[in-house]
């Protein structure tokens, strides 16, 4: 490798090994524009229910330990001052993980 792309190819390597964060991560919960209180394990009805279906869902596998579990990633866009992404993770039909990103 020449000098130049050497370091660059360390530097992004290590960077790979890193973890990304976000401003907030991993919170257990979310308190959503209009004042609604969402917590980690609430089930995704209740969600629903509070905050409206998402702008965007996915899929993202099966647990196949004790039967299959579908995990989905539903994504919410605030507006305002304190714009925000927020995903929530759900594990079946339970609110496992909220991830909070301030966009502003």
């Amino acid at each position: 490798m020449s000098r130049l792309i050497a370091p660059i190819a360390s530097t992004i390597a290590l960077a790979c090994l890193l973890p990304v964060a976000p401003a907030q991560s991993g919170e257990s919960t979310w308190r959503t524009p209009r004042g609604d209180l969402v917590r980690v394990g609430m089930e995704k009805g209740e969600v629903i229910a509070r905050v409206g279906p998402p702008a965007f869902s996915e899929v993202i596998g099966c647990d196949h330990h004790g039967g299959p579990v579908e995990s989905a990633l539903y994504y919410y866009t605030g507006s305002g001052p304190n714009k925000e992404s927020v995903t929530l993770r759900f594990n079946g039909l339970r609110l496992v993980n909220i991830e909070e990103v301030l966009l502003r």
